[in-house]
């Protein structure tokens, strides 16, 4: 019987068989609930603090882990937890978590009206946009919210200004980043590496390179007082003394750099400093090193898509394994947990082991699907260097080069017309995933053209198009047609001076686009050394299997035939396409 019963029921005979002992013991019962009830709130609130303690001590000592692992448990974050949850999975390359939870933390501040928070959530936000590279989201939201700064809260928004100054850098707007710099005061933040670094990227944007290469300095010598490296700043000190044509200091920091980057560096930091070396030795005349430095270049674009694809794939497997992680640490329920709660509790494991097995099932087909992705844009990428590889660019220069010095001034005006029309429509083609016929066929008839200036021409080309087929209605993927041609122009006629032919007919039978290239050269059975058979092997592979994605993609058949002509009687070479295509009605 509760004590609220005896306070309010009627006086009756029966309280006289209360005893004095049963009514001192009430009495201290009802203290010692009250006592308990003391004890839990200051037993709370000492947690509370302690927590905080707990959570800011893992945070200094970097035990991002840990700090994710605690919090998730708790239903209700504080404003503090929301902020070391964002920052901790910032931290560890989380940042999509990050956002989240600082997207949480503002709407919450602002909520409250909690004007610190509001500048501590702004700043963690924009650090996770700039981490995710929304730079343009970045600067807006930054621009969008300055206003919330009061002047006792500078220290907050100088340190939003080291991210502000670097968006407006990425965006290209030199003033407004060295000015947005210029605002960061408190001498604190001034001597940090991070300022000293960033600031002499600052004043490289305003082109105040003495003053870029002082705080460069500062900040090499910093980076050696406490231990780390300067690869970044010896990378910015090169690209300096290089912008001033200083070709001899810019070599010594070139080379460090080099040096750190083959040792320790990724493929994107190395892919850097081949690009730096290839602009100095092209600056100063070297231009056999400026070439294999182009091609080590684009070597290595495939390095850095590859490890970029790896990160991906293994900050996922890290994100399933910390899922699988918590799902082992499910408490086990008390024996007397009533059964209609462990009912429900089997319910919950039940709909979380089946969220986990769907979580498989999609992370499996997500890898498929990027991996399937991954191949076709290599696919392509290999067929587009195989369209316009640096031999035949260095070698219509040369050809140029060549006019010019002769001063063949109209032939070298046409040829340059007809090369930069080339380099147009093969660089645009290449950025979509389906071209006009008519432009696919625009940049094949440009590069016979180039390839055909000779005088006598090498060899006579045709190229046919059905009159029934509208070229810039039918769509199809680019970069199919040239390397057969280029094959053609190199290896069939070895040897041959006169009569030189190259076909191309383009016709539909029955619904299929049709690509027939034919030439009367010495066929390729025997036109081809075992090197070029590889190779030519190697294109038709790639293009086959090309062919065998688009053909999925277009829903349409796709196939390549590469015979001698000696089996028909005949002489030369025929390739046949059947090519994947979509009609574009609006054309």
């Amino acid at each position: 019987m509760s004590l609220l019963f005896y306070l309010s029921a009627p006086i009756s005979p029966t309280i006289t068989t209360f005893t004095k002992t049963k009514a001192e013991k009430l009495l201290q019962t009802m203290k010692f609930k009250l006592l308990l009830f003391f004890l839990f709130i200051f037993g709370l609130s000492s947690y509370s603090q302690t927590t905080d303690e707990y959570i800011k001590k893992l945070y200094k000592n970097d035990e991002y882990e840990l700090i994710i692992s605690s919090l998730s448990k708790k239903t209700n974050l504080t404003l503090l937890e929301l902020e070391y949850m964002a920052r901790s999975h910032g931290r560890l390359g989380q940042f999509s978590n990050g956002l989240m939870y600082s997207e949480e933390l503002l709407l919450r501040s602002l909520a409250a009206k909690d004007t610190v928070n509001i500048g501590i959530a702004i700043n963690v936000k924009t650090e996770n946009l700039v981490d995710l590279g929304r730079y343009d989201e970045a600067l807006d939201f930054c621009e969008t919210n300055l206003h919330y700064f009061r002047p006792q809260d500078s220290a907050e928004y100088q340190l939003l200004c080291f991210k502000l100054g670097l968006i407006y850098f990425r965006h290209s707007r030199f003033e407004e980043a060295y000015n947005t710099y210029n605002e960061i005061t408190i001498k604190r933040f001034r001597d940090l590496n991070l300022f000293t670094g960033n600031y002499s990227l600052m004043l490289m944007g305003m082109e105040k390179f003495d003053e870029a290469i002082v705080y460069l300095n500062k900040t090499i010598e910093s980076d050696r007082e406490l231990g780390y490296d300067s690869y970044t700043s010896y990378s910015n000190m090169a690209l300096i003394l290089m912008l001033q044509e200083k070709w001899d200091e810019a070599i010594f920091y070139l080379d460090s750099t080099a040096m750190h980057a083959h040792m320790y560096g990724n493929a994107a930091q190395r892919k850097g400093i081949y690009e730096y070396y290839y602009s100095y030795y092209s600056n100063t005349g070297n231009v056999t090193l400026a070439r294999r430095y182009l091609d080590s270049i684009s070597i290595t674009n495939e390095e850095v898509f590859n490890d970029k694809l790896d990160e991906e794939l293994v900050a996922l497997k890290k994100s399933f394994e910390r899922e699988h992680s918590l799902e082992k640490k499910i408490v086990v329920v008390d024996n007397e947990l009533a059964e209609s709660e462990q009912t429900l509790l089997y319910g919950v494991i039940i709909f979380l082991v089946s969220m986990l097995v769907l979580a498989v099932i999609i992370t499996f087909l997500w890898v498929r699907n990027v991996k399937s992705q991954n191949q076709n844009i290599l696919i392509e990428q290999k067929l587009l260097r195989s369209q316009m590889t640096p031999h035949f660019i260095f070698n219509s220069l040369s050809v140029l080069q060549g006019m010019i010095l002769n001063k063949e001034e109209d032939a070298s005006v046409s040829y340059l017309n007809k090369f930069s029309k080339l380099l147009r429509t093969t660089l645009e083609n290449s950025r979509h995933k389906t071209v006009s016929l008519a432009s696919e066929l625009a940049a094949t008839d440009y590069y016979m053209a180039l390839q055909n200036l000779d005088d006598p021409p090498r060899f006579n080309y045709q190229l046919t198009v059905d009159p029934s087929i509208d070229g810039k209605a039918i769509k199809i993927p680019p970069m199919l047609i040239q390397p057969f041609i280029e094959n053609a122009i190199e290896h069939a006629f070895l040897g041959q001076k006169e009569n030189c032919e190259i076909k191309v007919n383009i016709t539909i039978k029955e619904k299929q686009l049709v690509c027939i290239i034919t030439d009367n050269g010495i066929g390729i059975n025997s036109s081809q050394t075992k090197n070029e058979r590889d190779k030519n092997s190697l294109a038709t592979a790639i293009t086959t299997e090309r062919l065998a994605m688009l053909s999925k993609s277009f829903k349409a058949k796709g196939s390549i035939k590469v015979e001698d002509r000696e089996k028909f009687g005949e002489k030369g070479t025929l390739v046949t396409l059947h090519i994947p295509y979509k009609l574009d009605e609006t054309a």
